[in-house]
């Protein structure tokens, strides 16, 4: 039954899109009208100019209209859709200067009516090729039919944690077991050769109703395991933390106050909310920054810290998202957020308690090669329509 409803609410999105466009196309033919008739009548410019000027104030118009209303297209895809608009209208103009000259000059109908003409078939074409190329929305997988079995799952990947998740998952318990919702805790081992998977293992045997263990063979990076994670949770919403606890836990409140059906929400370290206990050294801090702005000018607009490991998703936008996935590696976080910012899901950043834990494994130069690489990726991955 929800199926149904929801192909009624597509069926009829669809028809306020079009009657949109409709009123857009009246609007740009009434800008192109005047136009066309200003510079032929009034400055006397012959007819082919005078097309190519009023083609071109009417597809600035256009553009205006139906990426900001007709589409409510994301700022953040203004590089990829404002070419792929201008590949059309170059088409649109040498349609419109090929038809006027056709039935102007070669035809000698009247140049309101040739303008008429060429106007609706220049509109037909932008239509179909802005709807289904410019403006195309990546289809989401649907997913919404996966009714929530708890009101939260949280997704922890671990990899050689033997030291500090032990730790870890008793603040956790200790936190959610005082909580009014539903929950599940799903720790996702990454392969590890130490001892975290018997530490998980007799977490679980105490709690088998709200922990649960899942295991890649070998160890296949961060990214994986998270992915198997949230494609494994059954929580109205979806928290992704780390292991070492570095965002606390207790942040799980102030996400779940802001909850939103069609909002991702984004734990960050350098938004004014933001509260910084333990500070990582100058170095590691110096390379997050340029990673950041490397991230931002390539990738990812609007977005200061893509690298937090505390972020919260729908289910059904998560486990679409998480089943595009490609990357396995640390940037899988940028990967996921591109996908989303394509996609035109809203991201909202929040900013959270965070504090440096000891221990980590991590590499800042050799992450920030491998985290370049992973960009390149995902950039060509973008470009090629794969995510799509």
């Amino acid at each position: 039954m929800g199926s149904i409803v929801r192909k009624e609410i597509d069926k009829a999105s669809s028809y306020r899109t079009f009657l949109k466009y409709s009123i857009v196309g009246v609007i740009v033919t009434g800008v192109d009208f005047a136009i066309f008739s200003l510079f032929l009548y009034v400055l006397s410019i012959p007819p082919v100019p005078s097309k190519v000027a009023a083609f071109l104030g009417a597809m600035t118009v256009s553009y205006g209209l139906n990426r900001i209303w007709t589409f409510r297209s994301r700022e953040s895809l203004v590089r990829r859709q404002f070419p792929r608009f201008l590949a059309v209208s170059t088409i649109g103009l040498a349609l419109s200067a090929f038809f006027i000259h056709l039935l102007v000059v070669r035809m000698f109908i009247h140049p309101l009516i040739s303008n008429g003409i060429t106007s609706g078939i220049v509109l037909t074409w932008n239509f179909l090729a802005n709807k289904y190329w410019t403006f195309k929305i990546r289809n989401r997988r649907d997913f919404r039919d996966e009714a929530p079995v708890k009101d939260l799952s949280l997704v922890i990947p671990a990899y050689n944690e033997e030291h500090r998740i032990g730790k870890t998952l008793s603040e956790n318990l200790e936190f959610l077991s005082k909580q009014p919702y539903s929950w599940e805790m799903i720790v996702v081992d990454d392969g590890s050769q130490d001892n975290t998977v018997n530490i998980v293992g007799s977490i679980v045997k105490d709690r088998p109703d709200s922990v649960r263990l899942l295991r890649l063979p070998r160890n296949r990076g961060k990214g994986a395991a998270v992915q198997m994670g949230v494609m494994n949770a059954a929580g109205r919403y979806v928290i992704m933390a780390d292991a070492d606890n570095a965002t606390p836990i207790e942040e799980i409140g102030n996400f779940l106050r802001e909850a939103r059906e069609d909002t991702i929400l984004i734990g960050s370290r350098y938004v004014g909310t933001s509260n910084v206990e333990r500070m990582q050294s100058g170095f590691r801090v110096l390379i997050g920054r340029l990673g950041n702005l490397v991230i931002n000018l390539f990738l990812l607009e609007g977005i200061r810290d893509t690298q937090c490991g505390f972020k919260m998703f729908p289910l059904a936008l998560a486990k679409d998202l998480f089943s595009r996935q490609r990357i396995h590696g640390w940037g899988f976080d940028m990967e996921i957020l591109t996908i989303a910012q394509g996609m035109g899901m809203p991201i909202r950043e929040k900013g959270v308690t965070w504090r440096d834990v000891g221990g980590s494994r991590l590499r800042p130069v050799r992450a920030a090669v491998n985290t370049f690489l992973e960009l390149v990726k995902i950039k060509v991955n973008v470009w090629s329509g794969l995510y799509e």
